[in-house]
């Protein structure tokens, strides 16, 4: 009996140190870094122009809406149910502790509030080299213009796997030219980070 409650443990044992040793060596293959070449198939601005309206939403919830621009006056808040909660714990003589319940009631509130939703949008994308335009979009009352620019740059291994880089000016940008090729460190995680070029193809 001895021997066999023995075998079991050992058994056991094994089992949990190759499963501590399966989640170590995939955690070591997603997150540690490693070089690759990449090569840079496409670089190019992304500008846009969103046209918001101002409008009004109506909205309920549990609490009074702080940080929302509230329409004045439309504010209204009424205490209701909420639920039950633990409001008086004792040990008893059994050892199990016990508790009694209270209702709890909470502020719902109803309100008007002002958004900006996007109503009309333009974009334009191009090289590093084309002069960047902003496309136009005329604001009339209540309305306003929001530009964004966004300028990336798509690069590609020998497995013919993409992936998509952010810098964060056209200065940056124009530093990744296509068809040149770069020193990457990545991982299997989140980190794509170009370190250098390595060369360029005519």
């Amino acid at each position: 009996m001895y021997h066999h409650q023995k075998n079991n443990t050992k058994r056991t044992v094994a089992i949990i140190i190759c499963i501590i040793a399966v989640i170590v060596s995939a955690t070591l293959f997603v997150c540690i870094p490693r070089n690759m070449a990449y090569k840079i198939i496409h670089s190019a601005w992304t500008a846009r122009t969103d046209l918001q309206e101002k409008t009004i939403f109506h909205a309920e919830e549990w609490g009074r809406p702080y940080g929302k621009d509230v329409v004045p006056d439309t504010l209204t808040c009424d205490r209701k149910y909420y639920g039950e909660e633990d409001c008086y714990c004792s040990m008893g003589e059994d050892s199990i502790q016990h508790c009694s319940s209270c209702s709890v009631y909470k502020d719902w509130c109803a309100y008007d509030h002002w958004l900006w939703p996007v109503i009309q949008s333009k974009s334009r994308t191009d090289a590093p080299e084309v002069k960047l335009t902003w496309p136009i979009i005329k604001a009339g009352d209540n309305q306003r213009v929001v530009m964004y620019i966004v300028y990336e740059v798509v690069f590609q291994n020998e497995e013919r796997e993409k992936k998509t880089y952010r810098v964060s000016s056209l200065k940056e940008l124009k530093l990744y030219v296509p068809n040149d090729w770069w020193n990457v460190k990545y991982n299997h995680a989140t980190l794509f980070e170009p370190i250098g070029k390595l060369y360029g193809e005519e």
